[in-house]
């Protein structure tokens, strides 16, 4: 989801490549599986920190807490060493701190937006208080309109991307059976 919707709002706030801004709301959390696999141990009480906090701990928070660091900095330097453009590797290491940005603020603010919308989507969950839950600044970096009606609308428009892709992906597979 959180691709799709990255490249969406990108095609609102223009300005930027949507495509780019794609590619990094698809490796956004690429530091989280390098955490899962090298630190399992570790990875499973930043979960369960997040699982018993009362107030709603953020993975990231949670994930300082535990180790000291989190998956947006392994993930800012694994595309450091993957040398992947600068694009990406901001918007990879500054996804949930979007005023760090310091050469592409309204793409990484962009992957900001999106991370958190996926999020809401998938435990369909879209009301005005979520909406808020999202950096006001990120908003305005972007240039986009804060609101539950643009939420609803780049959500239902990534709603039906998705199945479109589907439908592409499964039409190819079974092509390619026969």
């Amino acid at each position: 989801y959180c691709a799709v919707i990255a490249r969406i709002l990108a095609r609102r706030a223009g300005k930027c490549d949507p495509e780019a801004v794609f590619t990094a709301g698809l490796l956004h959390d690429i530091g989280e599986l390098v955490i899962f696999n090298r630190l399992p141990e570790q990875a499973k009480d930043a979960l369960l920190r997040v699982l018993d906090s009362v107030d709603d701990l953020p993975i990231h928070e949670a994930e300082r807490q535990a180790m000291g660091f989190d998956h947006a900095q392994v993930g800012a330097e694994l595309a450091r060493q993957w040398n992947l453009p600068s694009l990406l590797q901001e918007c990879i290491g500054f996804h949930h701190s979007v005023c760090d940005a310091e050469h592409y603020p309204r793409e990484v603010a962009l992957v900001h937006i999106a991370n958190i919308l996926a999020q809401m989507a998938e435990i369909d969950t879209l009301d005005q208080e979520d909406v808020t839950a999202v950096d006001a600044h990120a908003w305005e970096m972007c240039g986009i309109e804060r609101g539950a009606e643009i939420v609803e609308l780049v959500v239902r428009e990534a709603q039906e991307e998705i199945v479109e892709l589907e439908k592409l992906f499964i039409d190819s597979g079974q092509s390619a059976t026969r």
